[in-house]
């Protein structure tokens, strides 16, 4: 239930409130007021980087590309296989390069301690500048990755084309109940001798029914050859700690901004892009675009179609604004 809204600027800050809920549960959160509040080093570049494992799709052989390559980053707890079907077929539709890459602490990229978003950011931007010749780029992120994408907007608006952020709001949020409950799971598993996925998929039930949910979570088991044993390959230690700075977002729309061409796409049945923050969205992003889509949170799985139909129609919008 939505309870309050306040826009103000005072002394060159910026205040924003309201509390709401995640994941259609009764788990309301609160927005805590945005007092200028951002890290000192949020717009650094000196944040040291870790190297990120991807997959690259092409178009088919003899096809040219035709435009700036897309950058799928994922949620949390996601990894880099969650888009490799999609890619795969926007790599086809649109001709031009899609990149899937896995975040740091996520799939096989390197773990650090850190883990909020001017080191996200700093990763992607690296990452752009070694693995993409810092051409212009098309990022595309979910949840915690539509943050990241918003990050390095705002830090280097010049290696983004473009912005797609799916279901996320940059706006300093308190994550629901469920990311806590799922950390719990994963170190519950973590302490036991799982010989198989079944045994790991009974604990998970205790935890979160939801078959696709937890698919998803565990989608980041992996089987040692010598023990015979399953563990979760993301180090679960560090993405507990870091669960307020993924519901972070430590920017100022007073002093950061980014002027391009950015598209919203909401899940209608979750709360994390209530109308109350399209205010603040406008501010750091002014020429922003929302689309709805009719889906709760895990729009890419629930409702792919009407998420292709959307970025596929902005991306070719974009080229013809090029043409």
């Amino acid at each position: 239930m939505l309870k309050a809204v306040r826009l103000a600027t005072q002394a060159g800050s910026f205040s924003f409130l309201c509390t709401r809920s995640l994941f259609n549960n009764n788990v309301s959160h609160q927005i805590r007021t945005y007092q200028s509040y951002y890290q000192a080093d949020s717009m650094s570049h000196d944040i040291p980087t870790v190297d990120l494992d991807f997959n690259l799709y092409r178009p088919p052989p003899g096809v040219e590309t035709t435009g700036p390559p897309l950058l799928f980053l994922h949620g949390i707890f996601g990894n880099r296989l969650n888009t490799r079907g999609i890619s795969r077929t926007l790599s086809h539709s649109l001709k031009r390069e899609v990149y899937c890459v896995d975040l740091r602490n996520h799939g096989t990229s390197a773990h650090n301690p850190r883990h909020d978003y001017p080191a996200m950011a700093n990763d992607i931007e690296r990452f752009i500048e070694k693995k993409m010749d810092g051409q212009k780029v098309i990022l595309v992120g979910y949840s915690m990755g539509a943050k990241v994408a918003m990050a390095v907007g705002l830090r280097r608006p010049e290696l983004a084309e473009a912005l797609v952020c799916v279901d996320n709001a940059p706006v300093d949020a308190r994550l629901s109940s469920d990311f806590g409950m799922w950390i719990r799971a994963m170190k519950q598993i973590n302490q036991v001798e799982i010989t198989s996925m079944k045994q790991a998929n009974e604990i998970m039930e205790k935890y979160d029914k939801r078959k696709h949910v937890q698919a998803y979570v565990l989608s980041n088991m992996i089987k040692d050859k010598k023990t015979k044993t399953y563990n979760f390959r993301i180090p679960v230690d560090i993405l507990g700690k870091a669960l307020d700075h993924v519901g972070d977002f430590p920017y100022d729309p007073q002093t950061q901004r980014y002027t391009g061409p950015t598209l919203i796409i909401r899940a209608t049945e979750s709360t994390f892009v209530a109308d109350e923050t399209l205010p603040v969205t406008g501010l750091f992003f002014p020429n922003f675009n929302l689309k709805d889509v009719k889906s709760d949170h895990w729009i890419i799985i629930e409702n792919t179609e009407a998420f292709l139909l959307h970025l596929t129609e902005f991306v070719q919008g974009l080229a013809e604004l090029d043409e």
